[in-house]
């Protein structure tokens, strides 16, 4: 899936965000909708979260953590 670049907001594929070329810049990934809802991976975090609309879940280290958020919700 494309990944969104934080600093511009533009969406890119591969490494580097071709809008503002920075090759630091952080980016959130979506890596899976379940249910509903976007399980992300931010650059700068080790794990994913949920994007749970107004709120961001806590980080947990597995996607499959990630979907009992949703489950347990």
């Amino acid at each position: 899936m494309p990944k969104t670049c934080l600093p511009c907001n533009e969406f890119f594929d591969g490494d580097i965000c071709g809008h503002c070329l920075n090759p630091d810049a952080d980016y959130v990934e979506v890596v899976e909708k379940y249910k509903g809802f976007e399980i992300k991976k931010y650059s700068y975090d080790a794990g994913y979260r949920v994007d749970f609309g107004t709120k961001r879940s806590k980080m947990v280290l597995t996607v499959d953590e990630a979907r009992e958020l949703v489950d347990f919700r």
